[in-house]
């Protein structure tokens, strides 16, 4: 009787301890119950990595060129290329914000004095300019491929999915809609003016995110976006850039510079304990040699180019892009939305060879740890 005695007194606190296990992890904060990769409430798992998309514009004197045929836009901006460019951007940066982060550059020229209506803006080069009105700085690195060329002017820096932070950085989309809004107030609209410095846009994307950007003649100066592998940031991110040009290279003698900087965010670099590749998509909108275009995506990793006429067809070319960078969870053993989970929200593991199962039932294997050992292979 002693014994049972013993066992019920020991029941009683193991069950007394588990109740008061239970009301503990009851009073913990939301936060600490979630990044809870095997619950089946999606608001247990953690956030999805965002993709980045550098938004490269082409912001040439060739962007005043009406749409043909000529017709306005949906947003009431005019019928050129600028103006249905703009649209175009303004209904994608409201579409997909909140899961794909963004950030603007221009090519290298400043624009100031605007009135509220665009009327009087001025125009600028950076410091060092080198060669065509636009082209951007140049410095002595000696060739091929005019590897130093910087002809970008970021005006809105990426929005960084800082999921590492509590709270996370404010939102960028407000002063990237600035910039497709149709008022030239501030000085800070889409334009048009200068050269086509393909090569030097992309050049200087590699140096954001690789490092840093600097605006030639000293600031600002914008971090890379992309988080180190101490901060708890994703090697599985998707990186990218999105060139959208009405033509081709004119501050650079050889097509092959915008093709070779194309490559080289593709091989890319090592940050912050983590080796990234950038892939650059290119939508060619009325303008410039296709097989030009198509070489710089095909160097990019992203096959061939989109060709856009108009807002219409230019808005299918970026939601083709964006949304194509959108990965959503399926039961295959992988990370396929970048959160640090494996196939959650799934019973059923996957056989490489066979659709989604329940391997441990069907296949015979004792637990499921073996049943993932024994069918990845």
């Amino acid at each position: 009787m002693a014994h049972n005695t013993n066992r019920s007194v020991g029941c009683s606190w193991l069950a007394a301890a588990g109740a008061l296990a239970a009301l503990a992890v009851l009073a913990l904060p939301r936060e600490a119950l979630a990044q809870d990769c095997s619950s089946f409430n999606p608001a247990d798992w953690p956030a999805p990595s965002k993709p980045y998309f550098m938004i490269a514009f082409d912001t040439s004197g060739s962007m005043t060129t009406d749409v043909n045929p000529i017709s306005n836009d949906s947003c009431g901006l005019g019928t050129r290329r600028l103006d249905h460019g703009r649209c175009a951007l303004r209904n994608m940066l409201q579409a997909y914000s909140g899961q794909v982060n963004f950030g603007l550059a221009t090519f290298a020229r400043q624009m100031s004095n605007c009135a509220a209506n665009c009327g009087g803006c001025t125009f600028a080069n950076f410091p060092g300019n080198s060669g065509n009105t636009g082209c951007g700085p140049e410095p002595a690195c000696g060739l091929p491929n005019s590897g130093c060329r910087a002809g970008a002017n970021i005006v809105v820096p990426m929005q960084i999915d800082d999921y590492w932070n509590s709270p996370p950085t404010p939102s960028n989309v407000p002063s990237l809609l600035t910039w497709v809004d149709g008022s030239c107030a501030g000085s800070t609209e889409l334009f048009a003016s200068g050269n086509t410095p393909l090569n030097g846009i992309l050049r200087d994307m590699f140096r954001y995110y690789q490092a840093s950007w600097t605006r030639p003649g000293g600031a600002p100066t914008y971090a890379t976006p992309l988080g180190t592998a101490a901060q708890g940031e994703r090697p599985c991110r998707s990186v990218n850039v999105l060139l959208l040009t009405d033509g081709d290279e004119t501050c650079d003698v050889d097509p092959a510079d915008p093709v070779d900087a194309a490559a080289d965010l593709l091989a890319g670099f090592a940050a912050g304990g983590i080796n990234w590749s950038v892939r650059t998509h290119v939508i060619n909108f009325a303008g410039g040699q296709i097989s030009t275009s198509d070489a710089i995506a095909a160097a990019g990793g992203t096959g061939s180019s989109y060709f856009a006429t108009n807002e219409v067809t230019l808005s299918q070319a970026l939601s083709d892009i964006i949304a194509g960078a959108i990965q959503v969870e399926a039961c295959n053993n992988g990370d396929d939305n970048c959160n640090g989970c494996v196939d959650e929200g799934y019973k059923h593991y996957a056989d490489v060879s066979q659709p989604c199962y329940d391997c441990v039932v069907h296949a015979g294997y004792a637990t499921e740890a073996a049943c993932r050992a024994g069918q990845v292979a």
